[in-house]
């Protein structure tokens, strides 16, 4: 009997390993899919926000300045072309007149 324990605890062990193994690639895989989920649906930042104040802070600060900056410049840009327009308009008239008083 005690030869029949033997190779039964054996298999046993290496039961017990083999599912530990398994176990732990499925926690790990299910951590990595878990993480993907979170960083697409965009949840990362307000668990980072707590976590890393400073830098998410930070950046989110630089973030918002250049979209600021960018629109500002979008806005100067528009008022530059209207000027641009009314002078060429003028420009325009004034020769239309220069040229009708010429003649």
């Amino acid at each position: 009997m005690a030869s029949e324990a033997t190779p039964l605890s054996d298999d046993k062990t290496i039961e017990k390993a083999v599912w530990h193994y398994v176990g732990a690639g499925v926690l790990w895989i299910s951590l990595l899919l878990t993480g993907m989920a979170l960083e697409r649906l965009g949840l990362t930042s307000s668990i980072m926000a707590g976590i890393l104040p400073g830098e998410t802070g930070s950046l989110r600060t630089q973030a918002t300045e250049c979209q600021r900056n960018f629109t500002q410049m979008k806005a100067d840009r528009d008022l530059l072309k209207k000027q641009e327009d009314t002078l060429q308009a003028q420009i325009r008239a004034l020769r239309a007149k220069v040229g009708a008083d010429a003649q």
